[in-house]
């Protein structure tokens, strides 16, 4: 219901372009500027001759009208509309207007003033912060309820700051560097709470706090909750694992997410417990008959698929992480032979199906491997669920990874590339005193193996069907087939849904997240 709505097609002898800044056609689902066109248009602005020269601009031998507004095609030929261009930003693949959510919030008659706005308090996680001045009381979850009933769930601000009156600047305006951070509140100690007791709780605080940015932290506190995400749960871990000597991996979050379980768990280790590795973990408690597996990226771990397991409470959830996220046995492998391996004890847990597989990026590749080794023994698999997994290419493109939205990595030869192979130097040397391999060495060196395993894959045909989420069609590039490639490859139906976001936030996207949930309600 909170979808947005298209403003149909052009009228007749009208023509409605979406166009890049080159005033080059974007391909349908992908996001540009409308121009409008055709017999309709008027020739200027009266006496503005710097106006109409700004929005009338020559195409193709015609006057074209430079709307301001974002849009986008529909695959049935109608236009979204997206907003204003001067007030727009994006997150986790969405491009929003800060201003529809203030009218909004200005709407609601408790409100004084308001203001809602980006903050990257973490590095690379940005959020929506609305900072409210009220007149008269309100809750928060009245104004969550107001805000969803007019706007999609992505435009709903993550967190809620209410404050006395808004910082202003010398000539009146709200002064956005002065706004406290969203748990600047926690400052003064919540009484309702519970303060860490032991030295290992305050011990563990002390990181959250440092590595999070917030004043205090609470027994009662979800890592999650209190703005942690997997780009900060290996330094988080690995200060853990330094302050207390201990091996940690990052799948202790799924089982121990909160502050008092996780202290307790630590004691144990430090106590000497041994945890035996397995590659599948267990991420909830759904449906016993119906079991989903999600395959780790490059990464390693499955970490990130926590907000998707959150639309899947219908499935017994499982991750499948990479061998070597303990420390432990870190080797250059190859797709087939994870695949193989990972079949052998997804036949243990479920030796009878159907099989749900899910996985983005390298998880996708895994997936389809699995897919393609399980139907060789008979086995019944649903469609395999990819996000934004492409063909493996023999060399990798600067198209592609431009399409990707990437930043320079350790995907291309250089001086990174060069490091870590150096870390894997210093692995055999931990290997051979068999002691585990440090979170700072075993992250970088995990997904540099990984991505070799990656880059050397080669698929097979699979008669079987695919589901896809993936970012919108480019124009050149792998990226420019709406499959991926795959249709070389699987012999069944290949159906795709589109998210216009970097490749790197696809498989923590919230809004990926919704579309993959909506998908799993139609099976």
């Amino acid at each position: 219901d909170n979808e947005l709505i298209t403003i149909g097609k052009p009228i007749k002898n009208t023509s409605i372009l979406i166009l890049n800044e080159k005033l080059m056609h974007v391909p349908v689902g992908s996001v540009g500027e409308i121009y409008i066109g055709g017999e309709g248009l008027a020739t200027g602005y009266l006496h503005r001759p710097d106006l109409t020269q700004e929005r009338f601009v020559d195409f193709n031998g015609q006057k074209i009208y430079k709307t301001g507004d974002h849009g986008r095609f529909a695959s049935w030929g109608e236009v979204f509309c997206l907003g204003r261009l001067d007030h727009q930003v994006k997150i986790r693949g969405h491009r929003i207007e800060l201003g529809e959510i203030e009218y909004q919030i200005s709407l609601i008659e408790q409100i004084k003033q308001s203001i809602v706005i980006i903050r990257e308090d973490i590095p690379g996680d940005k959020r929506l912060v609305a900072y409210i001045a009220l007149g008269e009381p309100i809750s928060e979850n009245k104004i969550k309820e107001h805000i969803l009933t007019k706007l999609p769930p992505y435009m709903l601000p993550e967190h809620f700051v209410f404050i006395d009156k808004m910082p202003l600047t010398p000539n009146g305006k709200i002064d956005q560097k002065a706004l406290p951070a969203p748990y600047s509140d926690r400052e003064k100690v919540d009484e309702d709470l519970t303060l860490p007791e032991s030295k290992t709780e305050r011990k563990i605080a002390e990181i959250w706090k440092n590595e999070l940015g917030i004043p205090n932290v609470y027994l009662e506190d979800n890592f999650f909750d209190i703005g942690g995400n997997s780009l900060v749960a290996a330094s988080v871990f690995h200060s853990i694992s330094q302050v207390f000597k201990c091996n940690l991996e990052l799948a202790l979050l799924f089982e121990f997410p909160n502050l008092t379980l996780l202290a307790k768990e630590v004691d144990e280790l430090v106590s000497g417990k041994k945890r035996k590795f397995s590659n599948l973990i267990k991420l909830n408690e759904g449906n016993k008959n119906k079991n989903m597996f999600f395959f780790h990226a490059i990464g390693g771990n499955t970490l990130n698929y926590r907000v998707f397991v959150e639309h899947a409470d219908n499935f017994n959830c499982y991750g499948v992480q990479s061998d070597g996220v303990d420390g432990h046995n870190i080797k250059i492998n190859t797709v087939e032979a994870m695949a193989e391996n990972y079949v052998r004890q997804i036949l243990k847990i479920d030796p009878d199906g159907p099989y749900y597989l899910v996985g983005g990026s390298l998880g996708g590749l895994l997936a389809y491997e699995v897919a393609r080794l399980l139907l060789n023994r008979r086995k019944k698999v649903m469609p395999v669920i990819m996000f934004d997994t492409a063909v493996p290419q023999r060399k990798r493109s600067k198209v592609d990874q431009k399409n990707r939205q990437e930043a320079k990595s350790f995907r291309t030869f250089g001086v990174d590339q060069m490091r870590r192979r150096i870390l894997g130097g210093f692995n055999h040397i931990y290997k051979a005193f068999r002691i585990p391999t440090p979170i700072t060495i075993r992250v970088p060196l995990l997904e540099y193996y990984n991505f070799l395993a990656l880059k050397k894959y080669r698929p097979k045909d699979f008669d079987g069907d695919v589901y896809m989420i993936r970012i919108p069609i480019k124009e050149k590039g792998i990226y420019s087939r709406k499959d991926l490639g795959w249709g070389d490859y699987v012999l069944g139906k290949i159906d795709v849904d589109f998210i216009d976001a970097p490749h790197h936030e696809f498989i923590e996207s919230k809004d990926v997240a919704k579309v993959f949930g909506d998908y799993l309600k139609k099976l």
